[in-house]
């Protein structure tokens, strides 16, 4: 219930002014605010039980009032979480320039592969890059290889013998030769010596054999792109690995190889040689010695510590004489070898190429002794070919024939099919005794000289093949004359 007695509130309700209210103390402050509400016209008719519309709220500092606030039946909507971008996000977003950069650097990659696609594209996997030794094989014109003895010469200068015909030069490791001379051989017979196709498809984790001999730049400081600095560093590096891991030297030719084991760690150009992605320009690029490329392998020196060094691929085409790679295989490049080699049908261009190749497997019998044999079958068939063509464009002897296939009286196979000729003409004559026939009628028929060409055939078969050969050289010799008069009109 509302008070009635009047109070400063109601007196200046009435005067048209709002209540003040002064911070007293709590029953002045609770009559002021009763005083208040019963002036205010809220009374619409409803019962007493109503519940009061206004909600009344007080502290020890300070009073105000609110109206009745009902909740909401609308659900809460939970805004979504957006993150702000990344720096690098809105700085490409934002940065022109760079957007551009990137736009060109993507144009000029597909003009790249599109102009590479318009070109012949070449990989180690399936051919042989004869273009890498056409300068080598160019100063080997003019070698021959006669057939009658390079079997056993091939097989005597490239396979794995030279240990037998000379001794072991220990220079530069002179004082290696007391811990070396008893160590193990380092190739077996399931080893196959790399060429340079071979050599750029090694993977990261092969592990292989290198053979260096003093010839070489990198131990050599006078040889060409050889100097001191070089030299010093691959005596040092080569002495720790056989230090680590003794291997006996090995001979070739009379040349001292000092062994050591690498380990491929990485091949940049893999994935472009076995994609098939390289033009010849850029394989020829790749193989030179400023500016080439090749694989980086790891040399252990003992003690768990090892050096990385850089292997290009110049060393395999140019120096060849000097370094070899041996690898443990299945695969051989030797299918690959022949089939370049068998587009060329004269001796003067293919010994060249054959000799080239052997001194690239030098050492490796079992590349070496297929590719001599191949040789020799190539050889023996072109003397073949160049025979029967010189046998077919020579003149046919009548004196030779006459001396060599003249047939006796007494010779059974002539009497048989001389009697045989004599019964039928024999009998054919008879047939027209005393009868009136044709002049223009044959005296033998056609059944029956087919029937005496058949006796001919089969008892004097040799005779018969003679006489086919010499009415094959009259048409063939007349038909080239023609061929040959037809130019003229």
């Amino acid at each position: 219930m509302f008070s009635t007695t009047p109070n400063k509130a109601e007196q200046s309700h009435q005067n048209g002014s709002f209540p003040i209210v002064t911070h007293s103390d709590h029953g002045k402050r609770n009559d002021v605010l009763n005083s208040s509400a019963s002036e205010i016209n809220i009374d619409n008719g409803d019962d007493d039980d109503d519940e009061d519309p206004m909600i009344y709220y007080h502290d020890c500092s300070v009073a105000y009032q609110s109206p009745q606030h009902s909740p909401s039946k609308i659900p809460a909507v939970v805004p979504p979480v957006i993150y702000s971008p990344k720096l690098d996000n809105i700085k490409l977003r934002t940065d022109l320039t760079t957007v551009q950069v990137e736009k060109r650097a993507r144009a000029s990659d597909h003009a790249i592969k599109a102009h590479k696609k318009r070109q012949t594209l070449y990989s180690p996997q399936d051919s042989i890059l004869l273009f890498l030794r056409n300068k080598h094989i160019e100063a080997l014109h003019g070698s021959s290889l006669h057939s009658s003895n390079h079997f056993k010469r091939g097989y005597m200068k490239f396979c794995l013998n030279g240990e037998r015909r000379s001794g072991i030069t220990w220079k530069p490791f002179l004082d290696m030769k007391d811990q070396l001379e008893d160590a193990p051989c380092a190739l077996s017979m399931f080893h196959q010596r790399l060429i340079v196709e071979d050599f750029m498809l090694l993977e990261p984790g092969d592990s292989l054999i290198c053979l260096m001999s003093s010839a070489h730049y990198m131990l050599n400081a006078s040889a060409p792109y050889g100097s001191k600095s070089l030299s010093n560093h691959w005596k040092t590096t080569i002495k720790f690995a056989l230090e680590s891991l003794p291997l006996k030297p090995v001979v070739f030719s009379g040349i001292t190889y000092f062994p050591f084991t690498i380990d491929v760690h990485s091949n940049p150009s893999y994935n472009n040689f076995v994609d098939k992605n390289m033009t010849k320009s850029e394989i020829e690029h790749l193989c030179t010695y400023k500016g080439g490329g090749g694989i980086y392998c790891n040399i252990s020196l003992g003690k768990g510590s090892t050096c990385r060094e850089l292997f290009k691929f110049y060393d395999l085409i140019n120096c060849y004489h000097s370094i070899q790679f041996w690898k443990i295989q299945l695969s051989s490049q030797i299918p690959n070898v022949k089939a370049c080699l068998r587009h060329y049908k004269d001796i003067p261009s293919l010994a060249p190429r054959v000799l080239h190749f052997l001194n690239e497997f030098e050492g490796d019998s079992s590349s070496t002794l297929p590719l001599v044999q191949y040789y020799e079958l190539r050889v023996k068939d072109m003397e073949s070919d160049a025979k029967f063509t010189t046998y077919k464009a020579s003149a046919i002897s009548s004196n030779k024939l006459i001396a060599n296939f003249s047939l006796t009286d007494d010779d059974t196979r002539l009497a048989e099919f001389r009697d045989y000729v004599e019964d039928i003409t024999k009998s054919a004559v008879m047939k027209v005794y005393g009868n009136f026939v044709d002049f223009t009628s044959p005296l033998l028929s056609q059944s029956e000289l087919s029937m005496m060409a058949n006796k001919f055939k089969l008892t004097l078969t040799e005779y018969y093949q003679i006489i086919i050969v010499l009415l094959n050289k009259m048409v063939s010799v007349k038909c080239l004359n023609s061929y040959q008069c037809s130019s003229f009109y």
